[in-house]
């Protein structure tokens, strides 16, 4: 980054809804740097900010699917933002579902006016960071929670990690459905084509994969040193399924010599679909927290997981993404919630959600003088 330039805050002016979860129809203007959303639950708080993250991944922080998200008895549901950037004004859509409940559904994306065909031409404009309870699966899950994170952190910043990781995904169902469908006895000509193309994006996603641990683990660090005021010593270690994988003849070999256990298996026991993410000691490297961490242990890693998120894409952006920040506050002990607080202090815009606004009186006083807050009270949808 050239010396004296600053990361410039994402920056969102509207947020429309239509038709999703509870909002048949809603429209809010933005004006502020830190907005606030204090309410009972629910009152439709996560869902604005469900909306919005949407735009950044396509995906719902809270689990939901596409179908789930459409306000009952409706056949679609539309979001739509209006933000500023670095580039100046932009509007992006995204709406899914059909002309009525019996229709064929799709999802339709558009930026500034220009149909988005393919989720890669959408995916990465809008940057968000979520934080959110839920965020402690990452830690508490099985494997493929934290691949997930990994995998959602760098298709937003990498289109050709994306187009990989679709890819991928799409041949290793077709690999099953042949195994499935042949009883164990697959034409292994034909498993061996796809196999092609398999080891191909593997390869791509296992160096990617690599390549942003290693930088993104001393971000890491370094975060849970300070959330844990020095208390606290956790790194990344990454245990891909294939050793060296990242090498295409090594990779080929795994995939190569293993392709008669799959066909007998009825599945593809190695690849990137099957690698791990710890979150280990310092000083052993081996005992990972799920197994020996505290609740409180694992509350700072998370934190420090998501603080690590921002400021990685800030970095990688040179913007400032927008934050996301659905009733964690509640979550953390006053110890956290100070380093939080100070945390956000540097960052650009933030969405809260909180159910009274005391918890956040302090960063308020503290921050009112240099940042502009807009607090809106809602009611129960």
């Amino acid at each position: 980054m050239p010396q004296g330039h600053f990361p410039h805050p994402l920056h969102i002016r509207s947020i429309r809804l239509e038709n999703f979860r509870g909002y048949s129809s809603k429209k809010i203007f933005i004006h502020g740097d830190i907005v606030i959303f204090i309410g009972a639950n629910g009152a439709g708080k996560s869902t604005i900010l469900e909306a919005i993250s949407l735009m950044s991944s396509l995906k719902s922080f809270r689990g939901a699917n596409d179908k789930d998200m459409i306000q009952h008895d409706c056949s679609r549901y539309l979001v739509e933002l209006e933000y500023e950037s670095i580039s100046g004004m932009h509007k992006m859509s995204m709406g899914f579902g059909g002309a009525d409940r019996n229709d064929k559904t799709e999802r339709r994306m558009r930026i500034d006016e220009n149909s988005a065909n393919r989720i890669s031409d959408f995916i990465g404009h809008f940057q968000t960071v979520v934080f959110a309870p839920d965020d402690i699966n990452i830690i508490e899950g099985g494997p493929g929670e934290r691949r997930r994170f990994i995998d959602i952190v760098l298709a937003s910043l990498h289109t050709e990690y994306l187009v990989s990781l679709q890819s991928y995904k799409r041949i290793l169902k077709l690999r099953s459905a042949c195994f499935y469908k042949a009883g164990g006895r697959a034409d292994e000509k034909l498993v061996a084509s796809m196999d092609h193309d398999l080891i191909k994006f593997g390869c791509i996603i296992q160096k990617t994969r690599n390549e942003f641990l290693s930088e993104f683990e001393g971000i890491f660090s370094r975060l849970v040193n300070y959330v844990s005021s020095g208390s606290d010593a956790w790194k990344i270690r990454y245990q891909p399924s294939i050793k060296d994988g990242n090498v295409s003849e090594k990779y080929r070999s795994a995939i190569e010599s293993t392709r008669a256990e799959d066909m007998k298996m009825r599945q593809t026991t190695h690849g990137i679909h099957r690698d791990r993410i710890l979150f280990t000691d310092q000083k052993s490297g081996e005992n990972d927290i799920s197994r020996v961490g505290s609740q409180g242990q694992k509350r700072t890693v998370v934190l420090a997981l998501k603080m690590a998120q921002f400021e990685y894409t800030k970095k990688r952006k040179s913007e400032k993404p927008v934050l996301l920040i659905d009733d964690v506050l509640n979550e953390l002990d006053i110890e956290r919630r100070k380093k939080f607080i100070t945390f956000l202090h540097d960052a650009g815009q933030a969405f809260i959600t909180a159910t009274d606004i005391s918890a956040l009186n302090d960063f308020i006083n503290d921050k009112k003088e240099t940042a502009e807050f807009q607090i809106l009270y809602m009611d129960k949808i």
